[in-house]
């Protein structure tokens, strides 16, 4: 018998519980159930009794009493409830939360009776949870995300260590198997974030300062149902750590790009004023050769030859009035650059300014 069969079996036969809280079914005797019986006995089944036996044969028997003669009999059949191998059974999703606050089994039934009854399958995809057994699987959720972020932990305990000596025990009222736990999704998504390697440090640091912020005046049997008590207002509060975190973070991003964005801009600009500086100096450079150049060709020539000197002196102002207008353009044109980085450099820092904004409503 596998945990489904089981589970039919219980809603087929809708076994009772007594007062000894022993789980009890209640079958006819005939060809069939005595092979179920037979099969089942010391795996599922652990006592039979027959009813409507004379006072010689009461007490318990083995499926070897299950003859034809006992056909049309009913025997009451004693389930295993937790000690068998398929999936404990339980009466009430209070008294697993009692005996197991945050460790439940990997399958588990809750049946009162037919019409009251419910089961859970760690393996089984898509499988929906309702009501209290719901809160329960929740709870335990809950409590192994912080035991992933503890310091060290028991069955029974965790303690944190971040600012100070934290500790939580798994005890809480079942009352709060009636409470939703509707963050706990966005709590969980926050640390699936937060444990990629960019922030797997802030991570214990942003959960810790929050679980302090809660705590620090609750006792330490308590504070772990207090916690769940107030969940939203904890989730709340993890919330918030979590956005000034990310805030800061990106705010550092931000200021990483500034500043090399700073020093490229910078470095060009270095460029432009050195090459400018150089260019800049042809033009005296220009017309000092140009007043040399002249002097020079008016005492090698002497008087007689002034119109010669007077066109070479012409040809040498041209030449130097067309390098000066060159450099004077090349100079403009770098100007142009410089306008351009600046207009560029005020652009990036709008961008990173709106950026810092949008990040910081968020």
């Amino acid at each position: 018998m596998n945990f489904h069969e089981l589970y039919e079996f219980l809603n087929k036969y809708n076994p009772v519980w007594n007062n000894s809280g022993e789980l009890v079914a209640s079958i006819e005797i005939n060809e069939s159930s005595i092979d179920l019986i037979s099969e089942e006995y010391d795996v599922m089944i652990e006592k039979l009794r027959i009813q409507g036996l004379s006072r010689k044969y009461k007490g318990f028997h083995e499926p070897s009493s299950l003859t034809s003669d006992t056909h049309g009999k009913v025997v009451d059949c004693y389930i295993k409830t937790t000690s068998n191998h398929v999936g404990a059974i339980y009466q009430t999703i209070e008294y697993l939360a009692k005996t197991s606050p945050v460790s439940p089994p990997d399958r588990f039934i809750i049946f009162s009776h037919k019409d009251d009854n419910s089961y859970y399958d760690s393996e089984e995809e898509g499988l929906v949870l309702e009501g209290k057994v719901k809160h329960y699987i929740e709870i335990s959720q809950f409590w192994s995300s912080l035991q992933e972020n503890a310091e060290d932990h028991s069955n029974k305990s965790l303690t944190f260590l971040y600012r100070k000596k934290l500790k939580l025990s798994a005890s809480y009222n079942v009352d709060l198997l009636k409470q939703e736990y509707g963050s706990l999704s966005r709590f969980k998504r926050i640390l699936d974030v937060l444990a990629e390697d960019s922030h797997k440090d802030a991570k214990p640091h942003i959960l810790q300062n929050t679980l302090v912020n809660v705590l620090y005046h609750v006792e330490e049997e308590d504070r772990f149902g207090y916690l769940l008590k107030h969940f939203e207002q904890f989730t709340t509060k993890f919330d918030d750590g979590y956005h000034a975190y990310v805030v800061g973070f990106s705010f550092d991003d931000l200021r990483k790009e500034y500043e090399e964005r700073y020093r490229e801009y910078m470095v060009k600009i270095n460029d432009l004023i050195s090459s400018s500086l150089t260019k800049a100096l042809m033009i005296p450079g220009v017309l000092y050769l140009t007043a040399t150049r002249t002097q020079a060709i008016q005492t090698s020539k002497g008087l007689s030859n002034g119109l010669e000197a007077l066109v070479v002196n012409m040809g040498i102002g041209m030449a130097a009035i067309t390098v000066f207008m060159i450099y004077w353009c090349i100079l403009c044109n770098e100007r142009k650059s410089l306008d351009s980085i600046e207009d560029e450099f005020k652009s990036l820092m709008g961008r990173l300014e709106e950026n810092l904004l949008t990040q910081s409503l968020r």
